[in-house]
């Protein structure tokens, strides 16, 4: 009689493969070594001899026993031997391998093709997004530009009067502000953000206006309120343009006395109507950097968005390029446009300059937290401007 079964070594009759799943394996019941090797001493039974002779398929692959426990590892397996041909049977232990675990090896070799294709897919299409909003503007159309065109509200709701004025831009484009009086001879030119439209800063030049009895002319960009057109960076230019022209025009104007005044995206159009222009002075109040830098900050998570988007809005590289004395107000607490971005800006001016920090304002509460401090800052400012040439 043969040995026993139990006094065999196990070994793997699946063995490990690289990359197969741990546990994915069975075990034979047999020592440890090569089973073509000469020397094995198999157990050769009756039940093999009898599968020498036993029918086989037309395709000559061998015939295989099922196994009634997993159908994972079979229940017995023929080997021939390399020396004489013969077929002997060894009999495997039951292991934990189930049809699941020999197909896991599998499906993760194609999960992981298929989640290779997935990422190759998704930075295809991220790039194709970029390309096509880099030359769609689709980015500019509905992330920047957050116009309304209802107004309102006016400047005769706060007790001021005021004018309704219209004038044109160099291509054409109608445009509609308002001309509030002062008291002095100084006359800001208001340049306001990126939403809205001038009626949602109605209480700002009535605060400014009676604290510092300084003029305001305040206006639409093109697609803001009753401007005609649609809003883009270049258009934003040249309706700054316009807007300094027609003050010049005006008789009640003193050209020696104009200051303008940018608020956050409206800084960026300061900056480059000052350095085409001169003017009396310059005011930078919640200033950004660019639109690059607001993008790559507000969605760091996305590589390149920076040159996802056409706009440019670089107030940075403008400061430096007029004389005309400047001063830059920021909130400490400013969620729209970082403090930080606002002292970057007036790092980059050239002299003479002051950053006045307004504690504990945001960005659109910087005149109301400011309180009396902010408008003696600013007045101070205006009132120090130089008396020469415009």
């Amino acid at each position: 009689m043969g040995r026993q079964q139990d006094d065999l070594r196990p070994i793997s009759i699946f063995p490990q493969m690289r990359g197969s799943p741990p546990g994915c394996q069975g075990t034979l019941a047999t020592p440890s070594r090569n089973l073509f090797s000469p020397t094995l001493a198999p157990y050769t039974s009756q039940r093999a001899k009898q599968a020498r002779s036993a029918p086989r398929p037309l395709d000559g692959s061998p015939t295989q026993s099922k196994n009634p426990s997993n159908g994972c590892a079979p229940k017995a397996s023929t080997i021939t031997t390399a020396s004489d041909g013969r077929s002997s049977i060894y009999f495997a232990r039951a292991s934990k391998c189930t049809k699941t675990c020999c197909l896991r090896a599998v499906m993760g070799s194609s999960l992981r093709r298929i989640l290779l294709w997935t990422i190759v897919a998704l930075v295809v299409a991220y790039a194709g997004f970029g390309v096509l909003a880099r030359t769609t503007g689709v980015i500019d159309r509905y992330f920047i530009f957050f116009p309304e065109r209802t107004l309102d509200r006016d400047p005769g709701d706060r007790g001021l009067d005021f004018e309704d004025v219209y004038f044109e831009a160099s291509d054409r484009v109608r445009l509609n502000g308002w001309f509030v009086p002062g008291r002095s001879d100084t006359t800001l030119l208001w340049l306001h953000g990126n939403a809205g439209n001038i009626a949602n800063r109605v209480d700002n030049i009535a605060e400014i206006h009676d604290n510092l009895g300084v003029g305001v002319f305040i206006f639409d960009y093109r697609g803001y309120g009753r401007s005609e057109g649609k809003p883009t960076e270049q258009g934003t230019y040249l309706d700054a343009e316009a807007a300094l022209k027609y003050l010049r025009s005006r008789g009640d104007v003193n050209p020696e006395r104009l200051v303008l005044f940018g608020k956050s995206l409206g800084c960026a159009v300061a900056a480059e109507l000052a350095s085409k222009n001169d003017v009396q002075g310059v005011v930078l109040e919640s200033p950004f950097t660019s639109i690059g830098a607001m993008a790559k900050r507000a969605y760091p998570f996305l590589p390149g968005i920076r040159s996802f988007v056409r706009t440019r809005y670089d107030t940075l590289s403008k400061v430096g390029r007029f004389g005309a004395p400047l001063m830059v107000l920021h909130g400490n607490r400013d969620d729209i446009a970082p403090f930080d971005m606002g002292v970057a800006v007036f790092e980059a001016a050239t002299p003479p300059k002051r950053f006045y920090r307004i504690e504990g304002a945001g960005h659109n509460d910087t005149y109301s937290v400011g309180g009396h401090a902010y408008y003696q800052a600013l007045g101070e400012f205006l009132d120090n401007l130089p008396k020469g040439d415009g």
